[in-house]
């Protein structure tokens, strides 16, 4: 295997070589792990708390690289509904997204002012139309830009806290700062569970805000659970829009 990472996974974490034991060489070996792989299938599901109150957002995604994908997300509660972007290798179509004028969904070409669009440049496109575009799915997607600024979201200081079985497997639980809006100062905790084969697992978020109203301080905690399979066969079905 090359030992060089590329760009988009060298700044995520710093860069560096360093032992396999560290959490930051196991933040890195988790994100290349998704980046190289060519086919990535399964679901994601979101719960977000503050204080008795929970969102779930259930996330199916299907990569099949360079050139098709399929994010379906639903969503519970009284904010309950649905969304769907899908890029075929011919053509992609999303939901409009917030604040844009027009149908209820677009469909575009993928082959664009004489270039093609491959899996990352739609995900750049159909982003903002998601429900939940979410950490865990900029990781296994993995464009370059997306994973800039969520390293910019992410402390200096980690470290590994344990171990927990997700799955029958023993996974590596890493935590450290979080900083949704750095130059705000605002500072969380985050959480990373790593399997032995360096797949992400879970992605938990957690963060003091005061409600605007009642000036309460409360925690939101949003967690991402992950049961994907990387680099098996995909129905091409799947990809019909």
């Amino acid at each position: 295997m090359n030992t060089l990472l590329p760009l988009a996974l060298t700044f995520a974490i710093g860069g560096g070589q360093e032992p396999a034991e560290t959490p930051t060489s196991l933040i890195s070996k988790m994100v290349r792990v998704h980046y190289d792989a060519q086919t990535t299938q399964g679901t994601i599901i979101s719960r977000q708390s503050v204080k008795n109150f929970t969102v779930t957002t259930k996330t199916e995604v299907a990569i099949d690289r360079p050139a098709r994908i399929r994010i379906a997300q639903t969503r519970d509660g009284s904010e309950a509904r649905t969304w769907l972007a899908v890029a075929d290798s011919d053509k992609f179509s999303y939901d409009r997204p917030p604040g844009v004028n027009g149908r209820p969904r677009f469909v575009e070409p993928q082959f664009q002012k004489g270039r093609f669009l491959d899996t990352r440049e739609v995900y750049m496109v159909v982003g903002p139309s998601l429900g939940d575009k979410s950490p865990v799915l900029d990781i296994l997607i993995g464009r370059t830009d997306d994973l800039r600024l969520l390293r910019q979201t992410w402390g200096t200081q980690w470290e590994i806290v344990g171990k927990v079985k997700i799955r029958e497997q023993e996974c590596t639980v890493i935590r450290g700062s979080y900083e949704p809006a750095p130059l705000a100062g605002q500072i969380g905790q985050l959480e990373m569970v790593i399997s032995p084969t360096f797949q992400l697992m879970r992605y938990t978020t957690g963060q003091k805000v005061v409600l605007p109203e009642s000036k309460e301080l409360v925690l939101i905690r949003t967690e991402w659970d992950v049961d994907v399979r990387l680099n098996g066969e995909i129905d091409p079905k799947l990809f019909a829009g």
